[in-house]
């Protein structure tokens, strides 16, 4: 077998390895975006509903009750001051708490929607 030398196909490869080299030279466009806005039609505001509960604990049901009531009043009077905001108030309960079998204290909760 002939002995053939393989340079003739060096500079060949080299200008293959060399390609993405000079490729660099141009700034890529793939980070490009466009931003557009536009307007056609107002919309009503969209509906929010929101619930807060008030609740108190203590060793007699009547101090939780009045501390619980009076905070109702207070929310749903700021709430009625604005005419845009519907109010309702929710359940109303009363709970014993336990410890051992016996009757500890009492929780009073109500919500306001």
């Amino acid at each position: 077998m002939p002995f053939r030398p393989v340079l003739p196909v060096l500079p060949v490869l080299l200008c293959l390895l060399a390609g993405p080299l000079w490729a660099h030279d141009q700034p890529a466009a793939y980070d490009r975006i466009s931003l557009n806005e536009s307007a056609r039609a107002e919309v009503d505001n969209d509906l929010m509903v929101a619930v807060l509960d008030a609740w108190a604990e203590g060793r007699e049901a009547a101090g939780p009750a009045d501390e619980v009531n009076r905070t109702m009043d207070w929310a749903v009077n700021l709430a009625r001051s604005h005419p845009e905001i519907q109010v309702q108030t929710l359940g109303y309960h009363t709970r014993p708490i336990y410890q051992k079998n016996n009757i500890r204290g009492w929780r009073v909760s109500q919500s306001l929607r």
